[in-house]
C-alpha cells in the first residue's frame, strides 16, 4: 500500500480533537509540533475504520439477538436492553467516534481539498464517506450536530442540532444526505479528474465508488419509504440508474492482517479480536434467536451457513461437528438461570459434562475469529434484499423473489471474505429448499417483507446498528423479540430501544442546542423510548 498512515502526525493532530464542542484557540498550539496531515492520510484513515459500526459488539450485535451474555456486570448493555454503570460510557464512546473521529476529520479533508487541489472527485469520495457516517450519527442518536458537528477547529464550539428530517433531506442552508450522495455519484460519473488511490476499499477504482456511492443511495432511500415514499421511489431509481453493488468483486470491504510495526491500524482486524475478548471475559456466545433461524428457515434443510459461522468447544479446544444439534443462549439470561437453560437444551449428552462455555454455540475460529478475514462496509448480499424490498413496494419492476434468492446466494458466498469454504453446490442446494417469498411457514413469518428482512439479519452479522434501522421501520424480522428476561434495570421495559441517549457531558458544553435536539424527539425527552423520524411507529 502506497498510502501508509504518519502516525506520529495523526497521534498529534488527536490531541487537539479531544472533544466535540471544546475551543482553546492558542493556547495549545506548538510550533514545533504537527499541525496538519495530508488529506491523502486522512482519508486512508478514516476509510479504513468504516468497516465496524462504533459500539458494534457492546451494543448492536446482542440487541439485535445475534449474541447473547449473562447479564449483571458484563458490560455488554444492548444484551438486556439495560442501562447500568457501563452503559452511559457506551454511548459516549459512540458520540465522540462520531464528532471526533469521524467528522472532525471529515471537515479538515473539505478544507484541505479546498487548498490543495481542484478535484471534484476527490471531494466527492469524501461526501459519499461524510453521508455514510452521518447517517450512521443521526440513526443511532435522531437529532445530532450536522452541517456544524466537529467544527471546533473552524471557531464552532457549540454545534447546532438537525432533525433528523433536516439532514437526510436538507434546507436552504445546507444539503442534505440524498442530494449529496446523488450530486457525488453524477461527478464521479461525469469527471475525469484525479481521485484518492490505493484506498483500502476499492484500490482508486472510480467504477466501484460509484456504485458504493449508489448503493448507500439505495439504502438511504429505502429507509425513508415510511415517510416521504415518493421521493425514495425517486432516489431508489436514481440509485438503480447509476448502478450498485451487484457481485463479490464490487463488494465494498477492508481486508485485514494481524497487526506489525509499522502498518496502519485498521488492518488489524480489531471486529475479530474484540469477539475473543468477550468469550473469555464476557461469556459472549451466539444467540439463541440467530442459531435458531439457521435451523429452522428451510422446513428440509439446516442452512450450511452454521456450520462455517458456529462451533462448540471443550474445554481444551475440541470442536464437536454435530452442528445440527447446535443451540444459543437466550438474550437476557442472568448466571442463575443458566442451569435451567442447559436443561432445555438438546445437545448431545455425551458431549455436556465438558462442553466449552456452558455448551452454548460460540464463534468459529476458523472464520469469525480469523484475523486475517475482511469486514464488509456494504456487500451485494445486502443491495439484493433492498433491491427486492423496493419491488414489493412498487418502486422498481422485476421479481422480489428472484432479488430475494439473490441475496441468499451473495450472503453465503460472502462467507468466503473470512476464510469459509462454502461451496457453489451447499449454496445452491440449499437455496432450492427455500419456500416462493411469501409462503414459509417453517418459521411462522408474517409475509414476504419479514422473509427478506429475517434473510438480510441473517447475512449482515457485524452490522447490527443497519439491522437495527431495518427493525426500527419495519418491524421485522418478527424471529427478533422483546427482551424475555428484563432485568430490573431495564429501561424500556423490555421493549425495543428506539434511540441511543445523548451523552450527559452534552448538557454541560453544549446545552442550548443539547435542550433544542432533545425538543426534536418524539417524547422530548432524551430517553431511549423515542421513534426516530422514519421509523415505524412503536413508541407514539
Amino acid at each position: 500500500m502506497k498510502h501508509i498512515i504518519n502516525y506520529l502526525s495523526i497521534a498529534l493532530l488527536g490531541l487537539t480533537l479531544t472533544n466535540c464542542n471544546a475551543d482553546f484557540g492558542d493556547l495549545n498550539k506548538d510550533p514545533n509540533k504537527v499541525t496538519k496531515v495530508g488529506t491523502d492520510n486522512l482519508f486512508h484513515n478514516v476509510v479504513g475504520t468504516l468497516s465496524t459500526p462504533s459500539g458494534e459488539m457492546k451494543y448492536f450485535a446482542p440487541m439485535m439477538q445475534y449474541t447473547a451474555t449473562t447479564n449483571g456486570n458484563y458490560d455488554i448493555v444492548g444484551n438486556t436492553f439495560t442501562v447500568d454503570g457501563t452503559a452511559m460510557g457506551v454511548y459516549s464512546s459512540i458520540w465522540r467516534s462520531y464528532c471526533v473521529d469521524y467528522l472532525r476529520y471529515i471537515n479538515l479533508m473539505d478544507d484541505q481539498l479546498a487548498e490543495e487541489t481542484a478535484s471534484a472527485s476527490k471531494q466527492a469520495q469524501v461526501d459519499i464517506v461524510r453521508a455514510l457516517v452521518s447517517s450512521r450519527y443521526t440513526d443511532t442518536f435522531g437529532p445530532v450536530p450536522y452541517d456544524e458537528g466537529g467544527k471546533a477547529l473552524n471557531g464552532i464550539s457549540y454545534p447546532v442540532y438537525r432533525t433528523e428530517k433536516e439532514i437526510y433531506l436538507g434546507t436552504d442552508k445546507f444539503k442534505g444526505l440524498l442530494q449529496m450522495l446523488d450530486e457525488g455519484i453524477q461527478t464521479l460519473k461525469n469527471s475525469s479528474d484525479p481521485i484518492f488511490e490505493d484506498d483500502i476499499l476499492y484500490g482508486g477504482n472510480r467504477d466501484k465508488w460509484i456504485k458504493f456511492g449508489s448503493s448507500l443511495l439505495l439504502r438511504m432511500a429505502i429507509q425513508l419509504s415510511n415517510v416521504e415514499p415518493e421521493l425514495a421511489k425517486t432516489y431508489v431509481n436514481k440509485a438503480v440508474q447509476a448502478g450498485v453493488i451487484s457481485s463479490m468483486d464490487e463488494v465494498a470491504k477492508v481486508n485485514h492482517q494481524p497487526t506489525v510495526t509499522g502498518q496502519p491500524s485498521y488492518l488489524d482486524n480489531t471486529w475479530a479480536t474484540d469477539i475473543q475478548y468477550y468469550i473469555g471475559s464476557r461469556g459472549y456466545c451466539y444467540s439463541n434467536t440467530y442459531i435458531t433461524a439457521f435451523k429452522k428457515y428451510s422446513a428440509s434443510q439446516i442452512d450450511p451457513r452454521l456450520k462455517y459461522v458456529a462451533a462448540v468447544y471443550d474445554g481444551e479446544g475440541k470442536y464437536y461437528s454435530n452442528y445440527e444439534d447446535y443451540e444459543g443462549m437466550k438474550n437476557g439470561c442472568e448466571m442463575d438461570d443458566v442451569d435451567d437453560v442447559l436443561k432445555e437444551m438438546t445437545f448431545d449428552e455425551d458431549f455436556a459434562p465438558n462442553i466449552g462455555r456452558y455448551g452454548f454455540a460460540s464463534f468459529k475460529k476458523e472464520t469469525i475469529l480469523n484475523r486475517k478475514g475482511a469486514t464488509t462496509v456494504m456487500g451485494a448480499a445486502e443491495v439484493y434484499f433492498l433491491l427486492a424490498e423496493a419491488v414489493l413496494k412498487g418502486y422498481i419492476p422485476g421479481t422480489a423473489d428472484t432479488y430475494y434468492r439473490e441475496g441468499i446466494r451473495q450472503g453465503m458466498r460472502s462467507l468466503t471474505l473470512i476464510g469459509a469454504p462454502i461451496t457453489d453446490e451447499e449454496i445452491e442446494s440449499y437455496i432450492s429448499t427455500v419456500p416462493a417469498l411469501g409462503e414459509n411457514k417453517a418459521m411462522n413469518l408474517r409475509g414476504a417483507l419479514d422473509e427478506v428482512i429475517t434473510q438480510k439479519w441473517l447475512a449482515l452479522f457485524g452490522n447490527g446498528l443497519q439491522i437495527w434501522n431495518d427493525w426500527r421501520r419495519t418491524h421485522y424480522p418478527s424471529a427478533i423479540t422483546d427482551n424475555p428476561n428484563p432485568s430490573k434495570l431495564s429501561v424500556t421495559n423490555g421493549k425495543m430501544i428506539g434511540r441511543l441517549p445523548y451523552p450527559q457531558d452534552e448538557m454541560v458544553r453544549n446545552e442550548e442546542n443539547y435542550l433544542n435536539g432533545t425538543a426534536g424527539l418524539s417524547n422530548k425527552t432524551n430517553d431511549y423510548m423515542n421513534d426516530v423520524w422514519w421509523a415505524l411507529p412503536y413508541y407514539k
